[in-house]
């Protein structure tokens, strides 16, 4: 395992860290408009590179952030001024179907802006709700001003999180080594019931979305 993460560290190592800024950047916006692009996934993996003197702490960091909340800003916009002509789009007529709209909807005018913050966190709910607030025409200011905030905030929480496994990562590796091969047997079966359970959630998901 160490030698897979010397190995990936040096490879990272190899770029220069202004294309990597770049690539972090359009992955930042693109996350927007294909959600299955990786997004907190690959703060955590910036973090952990950051804690190993890979990366720059803060070129890496900003690089993302500015095109999160572009991205995010963006979004909102798009679907402000379309209104349903967003919902004619095949991706978002596939992920937001009248009882997802309605659920959104309702939590938005409950909270306003603020409701960005409680479903930021939710698996899958990221770009529905910006979409939501979007069609509904929440106050412009307002949105932007949570929407940038709240994006500023969940990618340093992710940011962290990598910087925080990223200087464990030494003392993972001495564990598992000292418990031998229980220890990769428990590592596996950890992981193994984190997949599941995540699967499980989203088809569980899906069938309550009607999808």
């Amino acid at each position: 395992m160490e030698q897979a993460l010397n190995d990936a560290l040096s490879f990272f190592s190899g770029f220069p860290e202004w294309a990597l800024c770049l690539v972090l950047f359009a992955l930042a916006i693109l996350q927007y408009i294909f959600p299955p692009v990786p997004s907190d996934t690959l703060l955590v993996a910036l973090g952990i590179l950051v804690s190993q003197s890979v990366f720059h702490p803060v070129f890496g960091f900003l690089s993302y952030v500015v095109g999160a909340a572009a991205g995010a800003a963006g979004l909102f916009f798009l679907t402000y001024f379309l209104g349903d002509k967003v919902r004619k789009i095949k991706f978002v007529n596939a992920h937001i179907n009248e009882n997802t709209h309605d659920r959104a909807k309702k939590i938005i005018e409950k909270y306003g802006g603020a409701s960005y913050f409680i479903l930021r966190f939710v698996p899958s709910m990221q770009c529905i709700t910006i979409i939501v607030m979007g069609l509904i025409k929440t106050e412009k200011k307002k949105s932007l001003f949570w929407i940038i905030s709240v994006t500023v905030f969940a990618c340093l929480v992710y940011y962290l999180l990598g910087i925080l496994l990223g200087s464990n990562i030494p003392k993972l590796i001495e564990i598992l080594e000292t418990l031998g091969a229980a220890g990769w047997m428990i590592l596996a079966a950890i992981v193994a019931a984190a997949v599941t359970g995540f699967i499980i959630y989203k088809i569980r998901s899906n069938r309550k979305n009607g999808g």
